[in-house]
C-alpha cells in the first residue's frame, strides 16, 4: 500500500441548521419575509460551498451535525454527493436537524439488498460500519447538548457504546467525531482563573477530560486547532478520535469547520 492509499481523510463539521428554523422566530420587520429568505438562501449557499470543499479535496469520510432536515434539501443534496461517488447516511426524524455522514461510497458496506445498518438513538448520534482496506471501522457522530445533565447523560452513554464495541471479540476499530461543545484546558484561549470560578464552566471542562481519558482513545489534530472563534478568542469545539490501531496504521488527515455559520462568521468556509 502506498502512502497516498494509506491516507484516510476525515472531517467533521456543524452546518448549523437549526438556526436555518430560527429565522422564523424573528420579530415582524418590514420587509421581514424577503429578509429571510435572503438570508436562507444565503445558508444554503455557504452548506453547499463548505461540502464541496471537502469533497474537492477528496475526504473519505465527513460527519455532519446540524443539517437542515428538510426533505426536498436532502434530495437535493443526495443527487449532489452521488454524482460525486458519496452517499448522504441519516434516519428519519421530527426534529428540525439531524446528524449525517457523507462518505465515498466504496466504504459503505452494504447488505444483498444494497441496505446499510445504521444505528441511532437521537437526531445527535449517528453510527455505521465501513470497511478501509480491509480495515472494519465503526464510526460515530455525536453532537453534545448543552445542558449539563443532557450532556452528562450523552457521555456516559456514549462511553457505554464504544466499551460495548470494544468488549466484542471481532470488534472493529473506532472513529469517533463530531461537535463536543467542550474542550479541555489547553484546548481554548480562555485562562485557568477564567475557567476556575466559573463552576458551570469548570464542571464541563473536567467533564470531558474524564472523558477523554476513559474513552481510551487518540485524538488528531492539535490543541490549537480552535473551531470556534470570536473576538475575544477561541475554543476546540470540535472533535475526531481514533483507535491506537488505526493511529499505527494509516495517516489521517484532519479537518474540523465551525465558519458555515452564517451569524459568527461572513468570511466562508
Amino acid at each position: 500500500m502506498d502512502e497516498l492509499e494509506n491516507k484516510l481523510k476525515i472531517g467533521t463539521i456543524n452546518l448549523n441548521g437549526n438556526a436555518w428554523w430560527r429565522l422564523k422566530d424573528l420579530p415582524n420587520i418590514p420587509l421581514r419575509e424577503s429578509y429571510i429568505r435572503t438570508i436562507q438562501n444565503e445558508m444554503l449557499f455557504r452548506w453547499k460551498k463548505c461540502i464541496s470543499k471537502l469533497i474537492d479535496e477528496k475526504y473519505d469520510i465527513i460527519a455532519i451535525q446540524e443539517l437542515l432536515y428538510k426533505k426536498e434539501y436532502l434530495l437535493k443534496l443526495k443527487d449532489f454527493l452521488e454524482e460525486s461517488g458519496y452517499k448522504l447516511i441519516y434516519t428519519p426524524t421530527n426534529c428540525r436537524f439531524i446528524s449525517a455522514f457523507i462518505i465515498k461510497d466504496e466504504l459503505v458496506i452494504k447488505d444483498e439488498l444494497g441496505n446499510t445498518e445504521v444505528i441511532t438513538v437521537s437526531n445527535r448520534f449517528l453510527s455505521i460500519k465501513i470497511e478501509y482496506h480491509e480495515t472494519n471501522i465503526q464510526l460515530i457522530n455525536v453532537h453534545i447538548s448543552l445542558g449539563k445533565e443532557q450532556k452528562l447523560i450523552n457521555f456516559n452513554g456514549f462511553l457505554k457504546y464504544i466499551e460495548d464495541i470494544k468488549e466484542n471479540k471481532n470488534s472493529p476499530n473506532i472513529i469517533l467525531l463530531g461537535d463536543f461543545n467542550t474542550y479541555t484546558r489547553l484546548q481554548t484561549t480562555n485562562s485557568e482563573t477564567y475557567i476556575d470560578r466559573d463552576e458551570a464552566v469548570k464542571e464541563n471542562v473536567n467533564l470531558f477530560e474524564q472523558f477523554k481519558r476513559d474513552c481510551d482513545l487518540n485524538e488528531l489534530g492539535k490543541d490549537d486547532d480552535y473551531t470556534y472563534k470570536t473576538s475575544k478568542g477561541g475554543n476546540k469545539l470540535d472533535h475526531i478520535f481514533i483507535s491506537n490501531d488505526l493511529k499505527i496504521k494509516y495517516t489521517c488527515d484532519l479537518s474540523v469547520d465551525h465558519d458555515v455559520n452564517f451569524f459568527q462568521n461572513t468570511n466562508g468556509c
